[in-house]
């Protein structure tokens, strides 16, 4: 891996470049979370191409540096929105014919003003569209909207980590082609330690609004007050006003954790429970589960799809889980079925629809060049 100068590479324009293009620049502004554990699944599952990253990150996110590892070249972006903009543009047309793949929304917004569809393949993955969000006011929430029903009017393709994701993709119109490519829980060690003998409940994820704070704050809280040898842990770190409110109810924070360290905790846990208020589809689910470890979901949008077994809204959550930490064969059917229902998110299908839209996206950018010579 090579980190870039800013302005490193000969600028040359792709449009007449239209040989298989290997090269596919990743623009991602929140590197280090769950959008960054995404894209890393995409690079480890087609690494027939030769990738490269733009990158900014957050201070309540950690990156380490095997993170970066994966990449043939890295670049920070710069500060400034305009800046970025103008930094995506000049790396994509130095890199040559090159796909951009930009994930999440400011990347999705600096990647599309950057270059038109006629001259770059602009591949853009939501991993949860801003207008999802519901701590929003209406006003603002509608003009995500529109920002993303514009943008989609330049875009080649979207690539969805759900079913719902996809057709929430397809509603913006502006005729890109759409594609479901699922999240998957990639570097799984074939031995994890044990759970652990005494009742754990964790989550993980950065601890921001988005991952409902309060709610598993409020289930520890709950759950304790009835049997304080019951132990919750949150894996991983973040803002310091939602720490406290964790730690007052009794949760361990581990901080941010590697990797391997991430998984360590997750399969010592005899329950993992989501809690956030708006996702994607959540990756921290998919890796309890490949951990061995029986997994709720409180009943949000992105659960759609889910068994109602997986679902539990917020009245029944601290009932639920207190049953299932009483009741071992409850604990392996909870497991059972989630592991049924995402057996079709693995590394092997998530590389197949990967290189499709891929595909696809060459092609319908090819086509649209030759339209307009």
């Amino acid at each position: 891996m090579q980190h870039t100068d800013l302005a490193s590479g000969d600028e040359t324009d792709d449009e007449a470049n239209l040989q298989p293009q290997r090269r596919i620049l990743h623009v991602i502004e929140s590197f280090g979370g769950g959008v960054s554990d995404a894209a890393l699944s995409f690079v480890h599952n087609t690494p027939e191409f030769e990738h490269h990253l733009i990158y900014a990150l957050r201070d309540d996110a950690k990156a380490s540096d095997e993170l970066f590892e994966s990449f043939a070249t890295c670049e920070l972006m710069r500060s400034g929105n305009l800046a970025r903009i103008i930094q995506v543009n000049r790396r994509s047309r130095s890199l040559g014919a090159v796909i951009i793949h930009a994930h999440s929304s400011y990347a999705g917004v600096y990647a599309r003003l950057a270059r038109s569809r006629r001259r770059a393949t602009l591949v853009y993955s939501p991993h949860c569209f801003s207008f999802e969000r519901t701590d929003l006011a209406a006003p603002i929430e509608g003009a995500y909207r529109l920002i993303e029903r514009v943008l989609a009017r330049n875009t080649t393709a979207f690539v969805a980590c759900s079913p719902r994701e996809a057709e929430l993709a397809r509603e913006l119109g502006g005729g890109a082609s759409t594609h479901l490519v699922v999240n998957v829980a990639h570097d799984i060690p074939a031995a994890l330690p044990a759970a652990s003998d005494e009742p754990l409940v964790s989550a993980a994820g950065r601890i921001v609004p988005q991952k409902g704070i309060p709610r598993f704050a409020r289930l520890a809280k709950a759950t304790r007050a009835h049997d304080d040898g019951v132990s919750f842990t949150w894996i991983g770190g973040g803002r310091p006003e939602l720490t406290a409110d964790l730690e007052s109810a009794g949760v361990v924070i581990t901080g941010w954790l590697t990797k391997p360290e991430v998984l360590e905790k997750l399969s010592r846990s005899q329950l993992y429970v989501h809690t956030a208020d708006w996702e994607g589809f959540p990756v921290g689910l998919l890796e309890a589960l490949a951990c061995g470890v029986p997994a709720l979901v409180t009943d949000r949008p992105y659960a759609a799809g889910l068994p109602a077994e997986m679902v539990v809204s917020d009245a029944e959550l601290v009932t639920r889980v207190r049953e299932l930490l009483d009741d071992p064969d409850a604990r392996a059917r909870l497991l059972a079925t989630g592991t049924a229902a995402v057996a079709e998110n693995t590394s092997r299908v998530q590389a197949a629809q990967l290189r499709s839209a891929y595909s696809v996206a060459r092609a319908a950018r090819g086509h649209r060049v030759a339209m307009h010579k």
